[in-house]
C-alpha cells in the first residue's frame, strides 16, 4: 500500500482507491497511515470487483481520466510490483 500511496505525490491528478467489502476496525487501522493519499471505497456486495472481473483479491487496476481501464494486474505480477508498473505506464503515456 505504501508504494500506491506515493503515486499521487508524483502526479497530483492520480487518485488511489481501495475497495473493501467491510470497513471493520482492522481495515480502518490498515488504511489509517495513508489517509489523505488513499481513499477507501465501501463495496459490500463486491460490485467493483465484479465490474473489473477480479479473479483474486487483492488485485490492482488503473483507470484513466476517461474512466477506461488502463492497467490490470497480471496473476504473475507481485502485489509490490504493480504500482511500479502503473507508474511506468503512466510515465510513458501521460
Amino acid at each position: 500500500m505504501d508504494a500506491w500511496s506515493r503515486l499521487p505525490e508524483r502526479d497530483p491528478s492520480v487518485r488511489v482507491l481501495v475497495a473493501v467489502r467491510n470497513p471493520d476496525e482492522s481495515v480502518q487501522q490498515w488504511c489509517a497511515p495513508y489517509r489523505g493519499r488513499v481513499r477507501m471505497v465501501v463495496d459490500p456486495g463486491g460490485a467493483a470487483a465484479q465490474r473489473f472481473n477480479a479473479r483474486w483479491l487483492p488485485r490492482a487496476y488503473a483507470v484513466d481520466e476517461r474512466g477506461r481501464l488502463a492497467y490490470a494486474q497480471l496473476p504473475e505480477t507481485l502485489d509490490a510490483r504493480a504500482p511500479l508498473e502503473v507508474q511506468q505506464l503512466w510515465g510513458e503515456g501521460r
